[in-house]
């Protein structure tokens, strides 16, 4: 009885060390990759916005970097973490530029494969001097910009939130990547902010060249094909209850028929609607 006790305290620490990790590292076979996951995601995070005057204003920024460190950030300024819709860190308005950083670093012995980014974005404003960036660094030194995004999706409470996934640039060796999100607006309302962003590396081990093996010009290159399957009902066209049970039945099947066109294999009993954005 004693033993098995102890095994249960030993799974239950190792548990709870497991959930607060920022940075989730999976093996996939014995010589193929790790994948390195560093996941941020703000909707569910407690609130902070402008204080009552500049010192609570001052402390609530504060709380906000503290909150994003402890997640997994590496970095983040003149940030809140509020929003209408949902929680979303941004910068208030009329505040001046915000930003935060994350990273993934390969495990020991292993450099960068491929990396992928992938965000959720408000910018809650028709007014274009709302805008967020996305810059790229292998060092935290030097940053390259490689996405922008100045067109106001809607006024607050009337648009839906935007999804982006970018493929990142590396250099071969590369064993960290971080990436910048700069973020500013004018608005009084939620403006341009991130609701989650997860930045994923695919790493392999480091082989060393032997030289002792000489080359062999006709040996085919290794090719990766990516086969992927998406079903994006956010666009498509809207079909509820009827007004009837007949009405009700021929909806969905125009919904089973939209889905099969859009590359499901099969599906029963659904509609295409909702309120802040088309769901099934």
């Amino acid at each position: 009885m004693k033993i098995i006790k102890r095994i249960l305290a030993l799974c239950i620490a190792l548990t709870l060390m497991l959930s607060v990790l920022p940075q989730i590292t999976v093996k996939s076979g014995a010589d193929s990759y790790t994948k390195v996951e560093s996941k941020l995601d703000f909707t569910g995070m407690t609130t902070y916005g402008e204080g009552r005057n500049d010192a609570e204003t001052a402390e609530n920024k504060e709380k906000v970097r503290q909150a994003l460190l402890e997640a997994g950030a590496v970095e983040c300024d003149n940030l809140f973490l509020k929003g209408n819709l949902e929680t979303i860190v941004n910068p208030g308005g009329y505040r001046g530029a915000g930003y935060y950083i994350q990273k993934v670093t390969a495990a020991e012995g292993e450099t960068i494969g491929d990396a992928t980014l992938n965000f959720g974005y408000w910018i809650t404003t028709n007014s274009t001097q709302g805008y967020i960036e996305v810059y790229v660094s292998a060092d935290n030194v030097q940053y390259e910009k490689i996405y922008e995004q100045r067109e106001g999706n809607g006024a607050a409470f009337t648009n839906t939130r935007r999804e982006e996934t970018i493929e990142l640039p590396f250099a071969e060796g590369q064993t960290e990547i971080y990436v910048k999100f700069v973020m500013e607006h004018w608005d009084t309302y939620e403006g341009a902010g991130i609701a989650y962003s997860t930045l994923t590396v695919n790493a392999s081990p480091d082989k060393p060249e032997d030289p002792t093996e000489p080359e062999d010009p006709t040996e085919p290159e290794t090719t990766v094909t990516k086969v992927e399957s998406k079903l994006d009902f956010t666009g498509m066209p809207t079909y509820g209850e009827g007004r009837n049970d007949a009405e009700t039945a021929e909806n969905k099947e125009k919904v089973r028929q939209t889905l099969l066109e859009a590359g499901a294999v099969e599906c029963d009993n659904l509609f295409l609607k909702g309120n802040l954005e088309t769901i099934v």
